[in-house]
């Protein structure tokens, strides 16, 4: 029996040529036409000009073009050819060899081009696409200044995609239910097939299910004839047992995968699969939400898939590193707020036990006509593509918006594909919803900032469960402003200890996880992150592992710098957080303060030219955190990290530091930094100029290398400091 895999994709992520403006389609024909630079994909087109106070960003038309072939052996086999992207935002249309392939709407999904017999063989052939970021208004979220940037761009992968004439329909459908206490799993597949060939065909479709070491658990071979050519078959069902599963949990996400192949006569013509999770997920009526059983409460965060330097088109690595950021603050839920972002992250969810709220893209923007047309089309999408995912519990229909029409019919493409995990939508004025009639449409009620309306709305809902989407957001929080992170721990604190009150409540999403760009009102920056726009932590960070990471947490926050000493300056708030039941702190030898409860303390000490030492006590454990007294600024420090991933590229982060002569961390310094790459790798940065925003004495900036065995050196340049370089 052949073992042969016959899909295969062609990936298209070089060589790229790209311009911002208006592209005639002479301009397009010509891979040399001056104008366009190269690029790579994932592109984003507001790489270097977000995250700058009082800098707009680029919104219009922009074009790529690229030159390809494909050996000739490959066009002689009966094939069918797409062209395939990623998601992206915009509208536009693409071409092949001068010909129009139609026009394509990104929404965040991307696009599938037919494109069998419009290969050349032995020549170049030549893509040319053509699209804008700003669109109309019934292209989602239909709101030309929603509270985040609509980024251009190219921001995935695109890639050519070679199919045999028979096989698996893309949008085949794997769930799963468990029954006998946990003892017995059912895997159901929905799945159609394509035929393209030119005759009738008597195949047979193989389904196995296969555990964590890739080892088939359990088979079934179904035959099937095939009907002309063109033709696709009705939906067909196969149900598999898997005895004893291990299921899906947050602490432990085991994963099986499912393999589709089609055999003819015994020759492997077609294979797919997907990974799946086995789980029972439940909102209880006026109980909250239950995993396999258990109650679960659900603590976790919004997300915007942005960064500066990257815009919206982060590599896989990047997307990984944010789940195992949300995951090492003990938390367990994540909202893709607002419209539907990549695998990549999905996949990472999956993989480290987060639960999620996907959405589609919508903020302050639901209504009827042409743009609920659109958003039923993506939503359908959206589900088909990610509802395989085990760490996907809700549909979110909208953001802060209502159409009790618009609801009832994007609830309705919920019920038809997806009809085990329920809805949502984000509501933030109770009155409105009264007012317009979308209380109680949606099975789970969600609840922005309107926390004493919280009980209401849960009543209402059908499935009598409710979730904070959004809550605690202060957007001034920057990283490094001891006095605005203090406020943004204040609100934190204050709402997880109201919401936790009411145990009905399933669960919250603070807003939010990363600061992020907007041009909303000209805002340009909105320092409402856990973390910063760089990933890099806040003082809230620490404080949300010490509510809900299961394991003792101390840390501790003050400038404990000993230049320019005056009475003025003699007073520092120092700010401990922990979940240890006693903590003391001592300024050299002597004692300051001492506290017995409570996940952060404030405290004003007397600076002295000595340590700070905290010291915590749980039970037999012990923790200790020093912070050293600093002086002026002498050098840079970097600290290279290549960060872990399979894509094609490697990623290294590099973190940047101002230390005294000591190598102690200047935290009072804010500035930039001016950094300069050598090598064979690309260098990113949130500007063109290749700066580094570094506050309280941290920066950060990235390297990205082909995995060819290569080498770069990098330069670090700050005002009046000592510079430094290191090899990648």
């Amino acid at each position: 029996m052949s073992t042969r895999k016959p899909r295969k994709q062609i990936p298209l992520l070089t060589g790229w040529k790209f311009r911002k403006g208006w592209a005639w389609k002479w301009q397009l024909k010509d891979i040399n036409e001056s104008g366009f630079e190269e690029v790579e994909l994932p592109h984003c087109v507001n790489s270097t000009d977000t995250f700058r106070s009082g800098v707009s960003y680029y919104r219009g038309r922009y074009a790529y073009l690229k030159e390809f072939s494909i050996p000739e052996v490959e066009l002689k086999e009966p094939a069918i050819w797409r062209l395939v992207s990623g998601g992206f935002y915009g509208t536009g249309e693409v071409f092949l060899n001068e010909k129009r392939l139609g026009k394509v709407d990104g929404q965040y999904l991307g696009f599938k081009l037919d494109v069998t017999g419009q290969i050349k063989p032995r020549a170049d052939n030549l893509i040319a696409i053509r699209l804008t970021n700003k669109c109309g208004s019934n292209v989602l979220p239909g709101i030309d200044d929603p509270d985040f940037l609509l980024y251009g761009g190219l921001a995935s992968d695109v890639y050519l995609e070679k199919l045999p004439q028979i096989h698996i329909c893309d949008d085949f459908c794997v769930s799963s239910s468990v029954e006998q206490g946990g003892s017995l799993a059912r895997v159901h597949i929905e799945y159609a097939i394509s035929n393209y060939s030119d005759d009738n065909q008597q195949i047979d479709v193989e389904w196995t299910v296969m555990d964590g070491k890739n080892e088939a658990v359990v088979s079934y071979i179904q035959p099937v004839l095939l009907h002309g050519a063109g033709k696709t078959t009705p939906l067909m069902r196969t149900e598999l047992e898997v005895k004893k599963p291990e299921l899906w949990e947050i602490h432990k996400p085991y994963l099986y995968k499912v393999t589709g192949r089609i055999y003819d006569r015994g020759s492997l013509i077609d294979e797919t699969n997907v990974r799946i999770g086995i789980r029972t997920a439940a909102f209880v009526q006026g109980e909250g939400f239950f995993l396999n059983g258990r109650k679960t409460f659900l603590a976790g965060v919004n997300r915007h898939e942005s960064m500066p330097g990257f815009g919206n088109a982060l590599e896989g690595v990047l997307n990984r590193n944010d789940a195992e950021l949300i995951k090492k603050m003990g938390l367990n839920f994540v909202r893709l707020s607002h419209y539907p972002q990549s695998p990549d992250f999905l996949d990472a969810c999956d993989e480290l036990g987060i639960l999620v709220y996907a959405e589609l893209s919508s903020w302050k923007s639901v209504r009827t006509g042409g743009w609920l047309d659109n958003a039923k089309r993506q939503l359908e999408c959206m589900i088909k593509r990610d509802r395989s995912h085990p760490s996907i519990i809700l549909w979110g229909l909208g953001n802060e918006s209502r159409s009790s029409k618009a609801f009832v019919e994007l609830g309705e493409i919920v019920t038809r594909l997806d009809p085990d995990r329920p809805t949502i939508y984000a509501e933030n004025h109770l009155y409105r919803a009264k007012r317009s009639g979308t209380l109680g449409i949606t099975d789970v009620w969600g609840c922005n900032y309107e926390l004493d309306a919280m009980a209401e709305g849960m009543a209402a809902s059908r499935l009598k469960s409710v979730i904070v989407s959004e809550c605690s957001n202060y957007p001034n929080s920057q990283r490094g402003r001891i006095d605005e992170e203090l406020i943004q721990l204040e609100t934190l604190d204050r709402d997880i200890s109201q919401i936790l009150k009411d145990g009905r409540v399933s669960g919250f999403a603070i807003w939010c996880f990363n600061d992020y760009a907007t041009m909303r009102k000209k805002r340009y920056l909105r320092y409402s992150g856990i973390v910063d726009a760089w990933r890099i932590p806040k003082i809230s960070f620490e404080y949300l592992k010490a509510r809900f990471l299961n394991q003792p947490v101390l840390a501790v926050f003050a400038d404990w710098g000993s230049s320019l000493i005056d009475d003025a300056a003699r007073k520092r708030k120092v700010i401990v957080i922990t979940n240890m039941s006693k903590v003391g702190i001592w300024c050299g030898d002597q004692a300051v303060g001492e506290f017995k409860s409570g996940c952060f303390h404030v405290v004003e000490v007397d600076f002295r030219p000595a340590s700070l030492v905290v010291k915590g006590e749980q039970g037999k454990e012990a923790r200790s955190v020093e912070l050293q007294p600093y002086g002026k600024a002498s050098f840079v420090r970097l600290k290279p990290r290549m960060m872990k991933g399979d894509g094609r590229l490697d990623v290294f982060e590099v973190g940047i530091e101002i230390v005294d002569d000591n190598g102690r961390l200047v935290t009072n310094w804010f500035g930039n930094a001016n950094l300069n790459l050598k090598g064979d790798a690309r260098l990113v940065c949130y500007k063109d100029e290749n700066t580094a925003d570094i506050s309280a004495g941290l920066g950060k900036a990235y390297v990205m290398a082909s995995k060819i065995r290569t080498r770069a050196v990098l330069k670090v340049e700050a005002f009046g400091i000592q510079p430094c370089e290191v090899t990648i």
